[in-house]
């Protein structure tokens, strides 16, 4: 009876491990099967046209396939220095304001991320790969965006300190909270409605109203 039920699982171990190969088999023709999009194009506008952000360290002037981006499962991300990045689309959601995001990943890079958002002529975004943060941005320039390789360390310091922490569920201490927040992280993913402020400062840099909305 012991090696009976040892061969079902025998056989049933391996068809799992078949199935697995398959289904791994299966996804990777199917993105083969894709021909990604060059999303970016080296623009030539005028020398006004970027003004580098304070926290770049490198910036560049570029023209964006928006429809692409709309359109496309897979883009072919030109950074700097013919480094050439290809995402592949998790996920593509209109916004609540009339905005397009498509999200996706490298599947060479683990801790890669794309976020685009295009709102009418506008595209904003960030790209993390190889641990590095690229931004792209609207320039004053119609249909010039900048892409830039961000320096983190410049950021500023952020206004929100310990007396701003929310404790769930009554826990009152780093451990409980931290707990709390981890059976938090678990559950089921939740859609929940954020409100942004922001200045008149804030919009002027962003360049629009449908850049800051983006």
């Amino acid at each position: 009876m012991a090696q009976s039920r040892q061969s079902q699982f025998g056989k049933f171990f391996g068809f799992v491990v078949f199935a697995g190969l398959a289904a791994s088999h299966s996804a990777l023709a199917q993105g083969a099967e894709l021909d990604p999009q060059r999303v970016f194009r080296t623009a030539r506008p005028s020398a006004a046209a970027l003004v580098p952000d304070a926290t770049a360290l490198r910036s560049r002037v570029i023209e964006v396939d928006r429809a692409a981006i709309l359109e496309q499962d897979a883009l072919v991300l030109d950074l700097f220095d013919g480094d050439a990045r290809v995402a592949f689309r998790d996920q593509a959601r209109a916004t609540s304001i009339a905005s397009d995001a498509w999200v996706g990943r490298d599947p060479s890079d683990p801790s890669s991320q794309v976020n685009l958002i295009v709102r009418g002529d506008v595209v904003v975004g960030t790209i993390r790969a190889q641990g590095a943060l690229y931004k792209i941005r609207p320039t004053d320039e119609p249909g010039a965006f900048a892409l830039e390789r961000i320096d983190e360390s410049r950021f500023p310091q952020c206004s929100v300190g310990r007396a701003h922490e929310v404790h769930v569920g009554g826990a009152h201490t780093p451990d409980a909270a931290g707990s709390a927040n981890g059976a938090l992280a678990l559950a089921a993913p939740t859609t929940i409605d954020v409100m942004v402020l922001y200045t008149a400062q804030a919009k002027a840099g962003a360049g629009s109203q449908t850049a800051i909305d983006a």
